[in-house]
């Protein structure tokens, strides 16, 4: 594995911790959902998302470290765009 190979794998592997503490905050604190933008985190669902088939393609369809790596980028920013989703719902709700 080359160096930059290597700095990509352990970067994205640390990005992936990054989204815990939004996803606790928006949890946890009455914080206002609409102040998180759905449609960013819907582009960056569909970035990470065909990054990682783009990956899986050029990879003849064998997963790999990076292609997983997106796969867990991808579902972070998931479960972002469902918590915001429902916040903002239930305020409308009200």
């Amino acid at each position: 594995m080359n160096i930059l190979t290597g700095m990509f794998l352990f970067w994205n592997g640390a990005r992936v911790l990054t989204y815990v503490p939004t996803i606790v905050r928006l949890v946890c604190a009455p914080t206002d959902a609409r102040s998180h933008s759905l449609l960013t985190w819907l582009c960056w669902v569909l970035s990470n998302g065909t990054f990682a088939l783009m990956l899986l393609e050029r990879n003849d369809g064998v997963p790999e470290a990076m292609f997983w790596l997106n796969v867990g980028n991808t579902t972070m920013c998931l479960i972002v765009c469902a918590i915001i989703f429902c916040k903002q719902h239930s305020v409308d709700a009200r």
